[in-house]
């Protein structure tokens, strides 16, 4: 757990976070196993945020297991005629979705059952594109599960209808928001200890910036990465880094900076209780994936939040507008920071705010998540 955490924001916002809970689920982990059961690759569904598919039996039935929270798990009709046959013992891995923050969350969190000997199972996963396009586990991704010790071999993309002789569906070791449990900090320990053994130096003191992917969506970071650079931060793009180096870095570092979001869910991988992370906030909702993996990791956090807000807006869409505000000149001052003023947002910022809100927004569905997030916070705050 966290060694401790700092809170630079008002009292109300503050008790938001201190109203999360221990997220430890201490009880054995099921595996259910499907014989001649058939996996179906991702489809468009309007009733998960993902895709319908996941694991069904020989007679039809949706194995409820195979599911993924609200994002992935659903049956749907195929056509029994294109079911292609493979006489072979898989695991279910379950989706995979291009954004590293679900991935280490939502998507490798089966695995524990592979564990201990990883390379003896083909492993079955639904690739999916967001649009249906194949989706394939490649660069960064696959490069965590090799460091768990699988190999690129073992993994089978469902893209049609595939039978098996045996699937095995291991409960999931970790649920965004709920609970984790001792199997999922046994299989990071091995990831992060197979990654430090490659002897990679880190800096002391980094800034992670989000600058090659947050301009559609963001403005501002830009005041906040310069603050952090002229006090000695080094500035690194972690797209940029091997999975290697993003846990030799929170490990090694002392210090790591880094806007509230993928990169931070990191931390996960942090074992060391001298790292310092500061996360930024970027609007108003506390993160409950992020108040999990701070009950795992190992640091000492402060999160502060440095952004200007007019409306609710959906965690994955924005708009944010970061600024350096007095919380953010708080914790300058407490950590003997240099920094020179306070900085409001522009016209131009503001007028960009106001547009990529409508943009946003004039979408009925993104308008219909809105409104279902708003919802869901009113009724756990």
């Amino acid at each position: 757990m966290a060694n401790e955490i700092k809170y630079f924001m008002n009292k109300k916002q503050e008790l938001k976070y201190k109203k999360g809970h221990h997220y430890l689920k201490k009880k054995k982990l099921q595996v259910t196993t499907v014989e001649n059961g058939i996996i179906l690759p991702a489809h468009i569904c309007e009733d998960k945020l993902w895709a319908s598919g996941g694991v069904i039996d020989e007679r039809g039935k949706f194995i409820k297991e195979s599911a993924t929270s609200y994002l992935f798990g659903e049956k749907y009709n195929y056509n029994e005629d294109k079911v292609k046959t493979i006489d072979e013992e898989v695991v279910f891995f379950g989706p995979f979705v291009r954004h590293w923050g679900h991935f280490i969350c939502d998507q490798i969190n089966r695995l524990w059952y592979i564990m201990k000997n990883p390379t003896k199972y083909k492993i079955a996963y639904c690739g999916w594109e967001w649009n249906m396009n194949p989706c394939n586990l490649d660069s960064n991704f696959l490069e965590l599960l090799e460091l768990l010790g699988c190999k690129k071999t073992q993994f089978i993309n469902i893209q049609q209808p595939t039978r098996f002789k045996k699937i095995i569906i291991p409960e999931q070791a970790f649920s965004g928001g709920n609970y984790y449990t001792k199997e999922f900090i046994q299989f990071r320990n091995k990831i992060v200890k197979n990654a430090l053994s490659r002897k990679i130096d880190a800096p002391k003191k980094i800034y992670f910036s989000r600058k090659n992917f947050g301009q559609t969506k963001e403005r501002g970071e830009d005041k906040i990465e310069k603050a952090f650079k002229n006090n000695g931060y080094k500035i690194i793009l972690p797209e940029q880094l091997s999975v290697a180096e993003q846990i030799t870095y929170f490990n090694k570092s002392q210090k790591i900076a880094m806007c509230s979001g993928s990169i931070s869910h990191n931390l996960m991988f942090s074992r060391t209780p001298n790292l310092e992370a500061i996360i930024i906030n970027k609007f108003n909702i506390p993160n409950d994936y992020q108040m999990m993996i701070d009950e795992i990791a190992s640091a000492n956090i402060s999160y502060i939040d440095a952004y200007f807000r007019l409306f609710n807006v959906l965690f994955g869409l924005g708009p944010f507008l970061l600024i350096i505000n007095r919380y953010f000149k708080q914790y300058f001052k407490q950590n003997n920071l240099v920094i020179k003023k306070i900085t409001s947002p522009t016209i131009r910022e503001i007028v960009w705010y106001f547009k990529k809100y409508h943009e946003i927004y004039s979408n009925p569905d993104n308008k219909k998540l809105l409104k279902s997030q708003n919802e869901s916070v009113s009724l756990n705050s």
